[in-house]
């Protein structure tokens, strides 16, 4: 059996190390106004090129760029539809070979 401080410190443990994975998977979903921004100048389009072929405002996807404005799951959802990557790619989660 396991003594009352080993699964205290167990329970301390996992809880932190939950934590941890909850902020390195922030600190990539921050990064994806980077990926958006890399992905558009691969392909060659302004940001006004961009906003107009997902029907939004130029200042809203500035706003996305710079980290200002959050997306929503149908935003990124359209976003890595139109740049045909996964949700994943566009999060920095999952490695695209063409960006390093």
């Amino acid at each position: 059996m396991y003594s009352n401080i080993n699964l205290t410190a167990f329970i301390t443990f996992h809880n932190l190390f939950n934590k941890l994975k909850g902020f390195i998977l922030w600190l990539k979903l921050i990064n994806y106004r980077k990926k958006i921004q890399d992905y558009r100048k691969a392909n060659n389009l302004n940001q006004d090129d961009l906003a107009a072929k997902l029907h939004i405002k130029r200042s809203t996807l500035s706003n996305i760029e710079r980290g200002e404005r959050k997306l929503s799951a149908s935003e990124l959802k359209e976003i890595s539809e139109f740049f045909n990557i996964s949700i994943d790619e566009l999060l920095g989660i999952k490695k695209n070979p063409r960006f390093k």
